[in-house]
Formats: structure tokens, sequence, C-alpha cells
């Protein structure tokens, strides 16, 4: 769940919007679960039903079986991290039917194993995972297959001081009329 704090840190965005979307939709899909069952609504609160609902969505595969999308969760693959260009590729195993795992390259005793979860923009990466990369991206930070959106302050946003000082302390020059990567939808 989004804090009233990072969300003020995401004031004036699409990808702030997008949060208080999903946060109502599924507040109403909770509340229909429980006219449901009411049951089970006495034994998850709302906030138990978010924390399951942003493991799932954050650690799923989606496979194909048996000519469908599935989605299946995969212990310990859900931990890897995502990178454009990774040294595994994971899938499901058209003879074997099984989850798996395999190198793409040569990987070095102890070095780091990276997936990629897909072609994501930055503000669903934030919004799906919790984290934004500027690997992969443009030297203006565009992603693959995104969308330019100017990089804008908010007229009267008490943050944006703050937001370009972290800019600059990241090391991240963003001049004016900037762009930033943004879409409606997961390209994949």
């Amino acid at each position: 769940a989004w804090s009233a704090q990072a969300l003020e840190w995401l004031a004036g965005t699409s990808t702030a919007m997008r949060v208080r979307q999903k946060r109502a939709h599924l507040e109403v899909t909770y509340q229909s679960l429980t006219a449901l069952d009411p049951d089970w609504g006495a034994r998850h609160d709302l906030a138990a039903w978010l924390w399951a609902f942003a493991c799932v969505t954050s650690r799923c595969f989606s496979v194909r079986l048996n000519g469908a999308d599935q989605v299946v969760m995969v212990p310990w693959a859900d931990l890897m991290n995502h990178v454009p260009d990774p040294e595994l590729r994971w899938g499901l195993d058209p003879d074997t039917r099984r989850f798996t795992v395999r190198a793409n390259r040569a990987v070095a005793t102890g070095a780091a194993l990276n997936i990629r979860y897909g072609r994501k923009t930055n503000p669903y990466a934030l919004m799906g995972y919790g984290f934004t990369s500027h690997v992969g991206c443009t030297p203006n930070g565009e992603g693959l297959n995104a969308p330019r959106v100017p990089l804008v302050p908010v007229p009267g946003d008490p943050l944006w001081a703050r937001k370009q000082a972290v800019f600059e302390a990241a090391d991240v020059v963003v001049p004016r009329g900037a762009w930033i990567t943004d879409s409606e939808a997961d390209p994949d």
C-alpha cells in the first residue's frame, strides 16, 4: 500500500492517479468479497487483503498452458531482480510443462542472477513492483516502447524543490522540458 507521504512524491503524475484508482478498485472488490462471505471479511481486514493482492501481483509469472494464459507463483524465481539484458530467461518448458529458469550465457560464480520481467515502463514498474530503473533508458529517460510525457512541476507543488534535490543528489539531470516515460498499460 502506498503511504500518503509516498503519494505526495508522486503528486501530479499519472502514476499517483493510477495508484488511487487501483486502491479504490481493490477496496470495492474487498467490500464485495466481504458481502459475499461475511465470515471471510471478519477474518481478513482490508490491510491484509491489500497486502495479499500486492504479494500475488508482484510475484507471479504469466505462462501459456493448454492454450490459455495462466498465472503461477514460483518460489525463489520471484526473488530475482529485473534487468533489460538478463543472465537468465524463464518460461514454461512445453515438453515437461514445468517452469524453468535457464542461463542466456555463461555466468561467473558469485555473480548476480537476474531475469527480465518484460517490457515495463518506469511508472508501471514503480506501481507494480516498487522500483524504477535508469538501465535501458535513453539519456532523456525514455524506456523501451514507452511514449514520452513532459516532466514539469505541478503549479504549487510544495515538494518540487525537494524532488529536484533528489534528482541532483542521484546525479540525474532533469533539464527544462525533460521527459519521463509513461504508459497507460504494460506493453507486454
